[in-house]
Protein backbone atom coordinates (compact mmCIF):
# COMPACT_ATOMS: atom_id res chain seq x y z
CA UNK A 1 0.00 0.00 0.00
CA UNK A 2 1.24 3.69 -0.92
CA UNK A 3 -1.64 5.45 0.58
CA UNK A 4 -1.49 7.26 3.96
CA UNK A 5 -3.67 5.54 5.59
CA UNK A 6 -2.13 4.15 8.76
CA UNK A 7 -5.14 1.55 9.77
CA UNK A 8 -4.10 -1.80 11.41
CA UNK A 9 -6.08 -2.88 8.05
CA UNK A 10 -4.73 -0.39 5.62
CA UNK A 11 -7.58 0.66 2.52
CA UNK A 12 -6.57 1.33 -0.63
CA UNK A 13 -5.37 4.79 -1.59
CA UNK A 14 -6.46 4.83 -5.53
CA UNK A 15 -7.90 2.86 -8.03
CA UNK A 16 -4.83 0.42 -8.96
CA UNK A 17 -5.03 -0.80 -5.35
CA UNK A 18 -8.18 -0.99 -5.00
CA UNK A 19 -8.06 -3.57 -8.13
CA UNK A 20 -5.57 -5.38 -6.17
CA UNK A 21 -7.49 -5.82 -3.72
CA UNK A 22 -10.34 -7.05 -5.08
CA UNK A 23 -8.39 -9.58 -6.97
CA UNK A 24 -6.98 -10.83 -3.80
CA UNK A 25 -10.40 -11.36 -2.75
CA UNK A 26 -11.49 -13.38 -5.39
CA UNK A 27 -8.63 -15.32 -5.43
CA UNK A 28 -9.82 -16.11 -1.46
CA UNK A 29 -12.85 -16.97 -2.09
CA UNK A 30 -11.42 -19.50 -5.07
CA UNK A 31 -9.30 -21.13 -2.40
CA UNK A 32 -11.99 -21.32 0.53
CA UNK A 33 -9.62 -18.58 2.67
CA UNK A 34 -12.02 -17.12 4.91
CA UNK A 35 -9.87 -15.16 6.88
CA UNK A 36 -8.25 -13.50 3.58
CA UNK A 37 -11.67 -12.82 2.72
CA UNK A 38 -12.76 -11.54 6.21
CA UNK A 39 -9.72 -9.25 6.11
CA UNK A 40 -10.07 -8.22 2.81
CA UNK A 41 -13.09 -7.27 3.02
CA UNK A 42 -12.87 -4.81 6.28
CA UNK A 43 -10.08 -3.48 4.23
CA UNK A 44 -12.28 -2.92 1.41
CA UNK A 45 -15.59 -1.45 3.21
CA UNK A 46 -14.46 0.50 5.95
CA UNK A 47 -12.41 2.81 3.87
CA UNK A 48 -14.76 5.84 4.38
CA UNK A 49 -14.20 5.48 7.94
CA UNK A 50 -10.24 5.75 7.52
CA UNK A 51 -8.66 8.88 9.05
CA UNK A 52 -6.37 9.80 6.31
CA UNK A 53 -9.67 9.78 4.13
CA UNK A 54 -11.67 12.39 5.99
CA UNK A 55 -8.52 14.73 6.16
CA UNK A 56 -7.62 14.59 2.62
CA UNK A 57 -11.35 15.06 1.54
CA UNK A 58 -11.61 18.14 4.23
CA UNK A 59 -8.22 19.68 2.50
CA UNK A 60 -9.53 19.27 -1.16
Amino acid sequence: MTGTCHCLFAHPANDEERAALAADLKNARHTSDLVSVQILLVRLTTAGSCPARRTKGANA
